[in-house]
């Protein structure tokens, strides 16, 4: 778990980089919401990563449908507050939703691959010996 959150502390050090870098050294605008998206879909994604390899990691076929109602989830928070979001600031709309867009493929690649690894961590070692059929 620890190595998740250091991942995602990553992604936002470099999503943060990479927007003041845009912003000095090109002239972009900076997103209105910036701290609030940053903020709001790392915590969540921490809280639905966690939920999900305490509660789900050792049956794959109950993780399957777990993740599959965390991403459903996913959709309806998200999309709720990039709403929201678009109605407070509409004319720095695209700034927002890019940075939106951009931020959730980042962390939904590292809960990706942290979720790939877990379940295969927790399977017993007889399984691991069964050969393929």
């Amino acid at each position: 778990m620890k190595k998740f959150l250091i991942g995602l502390l990553s992604l936002t050090a470099v999503t943060v980089s990479g927007l003041y870098l845009l912003h000095f050294e090109l002239g972009v605008g900076l997103p209105s919401f910036r701290w609030h998206i940053l903020l709001f879909v790392a915590t969540l994604s921490y809280i639905i990563h966690k939920f999900l390899v305490q509660n789900f990691a050792d049956d794959p076929a109950k993780f399957s449908i777990g993740y599959m109602a965390s991403v459903a989830l996913r959709l309806l928070v998200y999309g709720a507050f990039l709403a929201v979001v678009v109605y407070l600031d509409q004319t720095g709309a695209w700034a927002n939703t890019i940075l939106f867009l951009c931020f959730y493929l980042l962390t939904a690649l590292n809960d990706i691959v942290f979720l790939i690894r877990s379940p295969s961590k927790k399977r017993s070692d007889t399984d691991r010996d069964t050969p393929e059929r």
